[in-house]
């Protein structure tokens, strides 16, 4: 019988890199972490584990002509499109498929800003100023009408003297004057001379045809009604009113050829801010009035100057109770005030103060609110965050893609359309199909983590139902999903 004799097991301990650290191209091998690769593509890491990113599969498929921009979530559970010369929007309430409707037609061919003001979605690029409204279950979609300010009050009729109330709109050549009558007086004076129209007469709340209550003199500026207007007793005040235009192209190019907008106005986002237009680049302006505040409505005096003129405004974002300006190669910011004229209007300021002097933002497509700071790309320093809107320090402003910036700045550089996603929990910078990906859940600013994909051909990104959807260069839309592969 042989006997056994006993044996003891040994136990081996291994241990596993957690791989958390991403993509560091920057460092030499020896160097890296030991949870950092230099070579890494389509992995990411999720719930615990690195693992392939998600696949790709068309929500559209349909090509409606050129991609130009998305927006960055629903409006009334649609999706909505620039593509071509067209907007479109699309019901999402099964984002894995969408079928793009055709909203306007028209539309300028060159990217531009979506945002929401009030209970309506608006889009603003050079040349093009669109709301779109939802009522009674469709949407509507025109451009936006501009407000008609009425820009005089308590008015003498013989010699246009009265008490100044709304500034004049750069989006319109049309305006009110509001008459108080003297006895005996049937020529009424315009402010201006040589007008282009005459477009309403009102007295005591009722319209008169021109012809028959009045007639016009354009190039003195003067209404010559048929009947003297009534003077009452006890005297009533502003019981006629004109409307008047006189176009003024400068002013409506200013606005119309702004490329990019923001909502803002301290805690109550009361104004549309727009800026980049060719002719000042360094200007912005906003809407509203002490009287009224409406998208339609940017008065004269509204602006302001950011900086040097030869650093145009690229795009704007919100931080803490700041609008921040990005700039070409400079950031600033503004804060809303108002002040107090001597005729006794209040206007709404906005002052600007230099952030950084020495970084911008050229690519502005990249800008995005990541966890209460902005981040954004530029082609001279990669992505960047503002880690602080005060203008107390140059170091308020910190470049933040070291690790993979052999790779993504000459992409940045060459690429026609660089565009940005944050998903809630990494914020995507993506150009010619490629994606560096931060994740700032596994590291922040101080120490990023950064991941690559390629073939994600994006112009533009949005969310629908908490899922990350892109739109192409053709048209299509694409829906990111956990599939292994892409458009199988």
């Amino acid at each position: 019988m042989i006997g056994l004799v006993g044996y003891m097991a040994k136990e081996y301990a291994v241990m596993f890199p957690r791989l958390d650290g991403g993509l560091n191209t920057w460092e030499l091998d020896y160097r890296l972490d030991a949870n950092e690769s230099p070579e890494m593509k389509n992995l990411w890491w999720r719930n615990g584990v690195l693992c392939s990113r998600d696949g790709q599969v068309y929500a559209s498929e349909a090509e409606l002509g050129k991609g130009w921009s998305a927006y960055e979530s629903l409006y009334y559970d649609h999706a909505f499109f620039h593509i071509g010369d067209k907007l479109y929007a699309a019901d999402a309430a099964d984002p894995n498929q969408l079928d793009p409707k055709e909203l306007a037609g028209g539309i300028p061919e060159n990217r531009g800003t979506w945002f929401r003001y009030g209970d309506k979605l608006y889009y603003k690029n050079r040349g093009g100023y669109f709301c779109i409204r939802y009522e009674d279950g469709e949407f509507d979609c025109s451009g936006v009408e501009a407000y008609t300010p009425i820009i005089l009050i308590n008015t003498e009729p013989t010699s246009a003297a009265g008490d100044e109330y709304q500034g004049e709109n750069r989006l319109s050549g049309q305006k009110t004057v509001w008459y108080s009558t003297v006895a005996g007086v049937k020529e009424y004076k315009l402010p201006v001379q040589n007008v282009d129209s005459v477009d309403q007469v009102i007295v005591d709340e009722a319209a008169l045809t021109e012809g028959e209550g009045y007639t016009v003199d354009l190039i003195s500026g003067t209404v010559i009604f048929a009947t003297e207007p009534t003077h009452h007793e006890p005297v009533r005040v502003n019981t006629v009113r004109i409307t008047y235009t006189k176009e003024n192209k400068e002013a409506y190019d200013s606005i119309m050829d702004c490329g990019c907008a923001a909502v803002y106005g301290g805690d109550q986002n009361v104004c549309v801010v727009l800026g980049g237009c060719s002719a000042q680049p360094n200007a912005y302006f906003w809407c509203g009035s002490h009287v009224i505040v409406d998208p339609g409505y940017f008065p004269m005096a509204q602006y302001n100057l950011a900086g040097d003129a030869q650093d145009a405004i690229t795009g704007f974002g919100r931080q803490q109770n700041m609008l921040v300006i990005f700039k070409e190669r400079s950031i600033g910011r503004v804060a809303l005030s108002t002040q107090e004229m001597a005729s006794g209007r209040v206007l709404l300021t906005m002052n600007y103060t230099a952030i950084n002097a020495a970084i911008g933002c050229d690519l502005p497509g990249t800008i995005q609110l990541v966890e209460n700071n902005l981040v954004f790309a530029n082609t001279r320093n990669g992505v960047c965050i503002v880690r602080d809107s005060s203008a107390a320090y140059e170091n308020n402003v910190t470049p933040i893609s070291r690790k993979v910036d052999n790779g993504l700045l000459p992409l940045l550089r060459r690429a026609e359309t660089v565009c940005s996603h944050d998903d809630g929990e990494r914020y995507w910078v993506a150009a010619d199909g490629e994606v560096y990906c931060w994740d700032y859940t596994l590291g922040g600013y101080s120490d990023p983590v950064w991941f690559y994909f390629n073939n994600i051909h994006a112009v533009d990104f949005l969310t629908a139902d908490n899922t990350t959807m892109h739109l192409d260069a053709a048209g299509r839309v694409t829906l990111m999903k956990r599939v292994f592969s892409d458009y199988d």
